[in-house]
Formats: structure tokens, sequence, C-alpha cells
């Protein structure tokens, strides 16, 4: 019970922040329809992140800071991805550098202790391409 009251808050302000952006974008700005479901899922996730946890640092000191600056810069990425709409190659390799410099962001203590370079870069790899290679 006492870990459903400190979920529930931030996922219901999550929740509130994505379908009033959602409803935003559905009454007033229709142009933006492509990048509407983006915008609103990344800004429900960063108002859920900061009552959570709190404002994150800048620069980042911890791997878990990532994840509100992630959510962030994935907002910006979907939202030029949407309104620009390049082509199909072009946008594979835009998110397959995207995914890969985050997984190696997020992945920077496992370097650091456990894994050696050429293992590591491996791994950050496979998890790229299993990300942005659609099934």
């Amino acid at each position: 019970m006492q870990l459903l009251k400190q979920i529930l808050p931030s996922a219901a302000l999550a929740a509130a922040v994505a379908a009033a952006l959602l409803f935003i974008f559905a009454c007033w700005w229709k142009s933006a329809s492509r990048c509407a479901g983006a915008i609103a899922i990344g800004a429900g996730y960063v108002a859920g992140h900061v009552l959570a946890a709190g404002w994150s640092p800048f620069p980042p000191r911890a791997a878990t800071h990532w994840l509100l600056w992630f959510a962030v810069i994935g907002v910006i990425a979907a939202a030029a991805d949407a309104l620009v709409r390049p082509k199909g190659t072009v946008r594979l390799v835009t998110w397959a550098i995207i995914c890969t410099i985050a997984c190696r962001l997020i992945l920077q203590p496992k370097f650091s202790y456990a894994w050696s370079a050429a293992e590591g870069w491996l791994r950050v790899f496979a998890i790229a391409l299993g990300v942005v290679v659609p099934t």
C-alpha cells in the first residue's frame, strides 16, 4: 500500500498532463497532430519525474539523472521527426545515432566498472539496433 501511495501522485500527474496536452492539440492546434502524442507523453513523463524525484541537475551526475534529460531530448527529437518527416534511410540513421548516444550515456557506469570497451560498445550497438530496427 505504501508503494501505491508513493507512485500514484506522480503517475496521476503524468497522465493528467499528457491528457491535457492531447486535448489542447486536438482542439486548438490541429497542425501538430503528427507530433502531439510525442510531446504529450514526454511532457507527462517530465512532470511525473519532477514530482517524484525532483529536478535533475545539469550536467547529470548519475545514470538516473539522465532519464529526465532523455525525456526532454526525446520530445524535441520526436517533434522534429514528426514535423520534418525525413526519408526512411535518413530517419533510420538519425534515430540510430540518437539511441546509440542515449544508450552509451545511460550505461556509463558499466563502461567504467564492469565492461571492456569492445564488450560495452557491442552491447550498446545491439540495444540501439533492437530499439531502432522495426520488427
